[in-house]
């Protein structure tokens, strides 16, 4: 399971969590982390702070990390948040996406 961060700091979703929290998605300030045995690759978004893994989630209340953790998805616009209004907003939407990748970066040395 990949790390993510939220209010500055990193936590594992599902496992540094309180048990009943929302799992469906995460709401992140900055980025998600991967620490695989070939390197590390890290996804940053300002634009798109909820994400979601393996796939759309919405209402699951999901217990346990979905199958394919290594796919992250931005929900980079979701205007229904069952409010008593109709959910229009239009004009100019722009956001940015990063993705960096890198073998052997961080990974220990052996002696």
């Amino acid at each position: 399971m990949p790390r993510v961060s939220s209010g500055g700091m990193g936590y594992t979703p599902f496992t540094d969590q309180l048990k009943g929290t929302c799992r469906d998605y995460f709401a992140i300030d900055a980025w998600v982390h991967y620490d695989t045995p070939d390197g590390h690759w890290l996804w940053v978004t300002r634009d798109a702070p909820l994400i979601t893994f393996d796939g759309p989630h919405p209402k699951s209340h999901l217990e346990e990390p979905p199958a394919r953790t290594g796919r992250v998805l931005a929900i980079v616009y979701d205007n229904f948040w069952y409010t008593n209004f109709q959910g229009d907003s239009p004009g100019v939407w722009s956001s940015s996406l990063t993705s960096s990748g890198a073998p052997g970066i961080g990974r220990r040395r052996r002696r």
